[in-house]
């Protein structure tokens, strides 16, 4: 068990107060606009999530985001459609995409991924988009085992 404490933690929030108010920011007004249109908040997401892809990539990836920010989409559909788009797997992007949807679902990145031991399948792998979901079935959709 991690014991922390109040001084800790208040000291913790400081460092992270500026990435906490973009993460309030998207989550705040993620419904409220059309995020494929919107400069301003595809700028904090881009910043928020470190996004670094070119204009061409980014327009597939918030339009995709807006389509389905009422319905939801499974990791799976959206990882195909964006290669299907853009011809890249970024299994990264597109859980930050899906995350942003359903706040209860996880992020999938370097710092999660080595944090558990785990590492994506490496570009040229043939099947590479059915190995990232299963890896996604496997460790990011079942609830971590009790304790953990």
């Amino acid at each position: 068990m991690i014991n922390l404490t109040k001084k800790q933690i208040d000291f913790v929030l400081t460092k992270i107060e500026e990435s906490l108010n973009k993460y309030d920011y998207l989550q705040r007004n993620f419904r409220r606009i059309d995020v494929s249109t919107a400069p301003d908040y595809q700028k904090k997401f881009n910043s928020y999530y470190r996004v670094r892809r070119n204009f061409e990539w980014r327009s597939h990836y918030f339009k995709l985001l807006e389509e389905n920010k009422s319905k939801g989409i499974l990791f799976s559909d959206a990882l195909r459609t964006m290669y299907r788009n853009t011809g890249r797997y970024e299994a990264s992007f597109v859980s930050k995409l899906v995350a942003t949807i359903d706040t209860n679902l996880p992020v999938i990145d370097k710092f999660v991924l080595s944090n558990a031991g785990l590492k994506l399948p490496y570009c040229y792998v043939k099947d590479r988009d059915n190995k990232i979901i299963n890896n996604e079935k496997v460790y990011f959709i079942k609830p971590p085992p009790k304790g953990i």
